[in-house]
């Protein structure tokens, strides 16, 4: 994989994680602030720490270590270059998720009634890790209707 460029001076600057949307989950925000302390970006190709699901030529999928409540299924698409604007996306990048989409809907069937795919962008978005990525979500759903059960959607914050 492609080595994630994140020590130059001008990126030193910023913060690798957000901990004030971090909430505390299986000691999410301890690790986070560990590898802040680190310089590490847990998303950077070098530091994962499992194989990708799928991956293409700038982008990979692994499944999240902390989904949401009520997430049958909670990809992350990531970057496989440090980036943390979405100006910085090229249409390469976008044809590239969509590959990812495409085939995480082939492989796992709980996408198949229906999900979301999101990118939060932003200092104050609420994404706590500074490095771009997109989450690929569908709910648990009631096998016979497809419907996601009364009460429990899956609540994915922004701001």
């Amino acid at each position: 994989m492609v080595a994630c460029q994140i020590f130059r001076e001008e990126e030193m600057a910023e913060e690798l994680y957000n901990l004030r949307y971090a909430g505390d989950r299986l000691g999410y925000r301890a690790l986070l602030s560990q590898w802040e302390q680190a310089g590490i970006c847990i998303f950077c190709p070098e530091h994962l720490d499992r194989e990708p699901v799928f991956q293409t030529q700038n982008w990979f999928a692994v499944e999240n270590q902390w989904p949401y409540p009520n997430a049958a299924l909670h990809l992350l698409i990531i970057a496989k270059r440090h980036i943390t604007e979405e100006e910085q996306l090229t249409g390469t990048d976008f044809g590239e998720i969509v590959m990812l989409h495409t085939q995480a809907k082939r492989i796992f069937p709980s996408l198949q009634n229906g999900g979301a795919l999101i990118l939060r962008f932003g200092k104050h978005s609420g994404a706590t890790v500074r490095h771009l990525h997109f989450h690929l979500i569908a709910p648990v759903t009631d096998p016979e209707t497809g419907r996601v059960y009364p009460g429990n959607h899956v609540n994915f914050p922004v701001g």
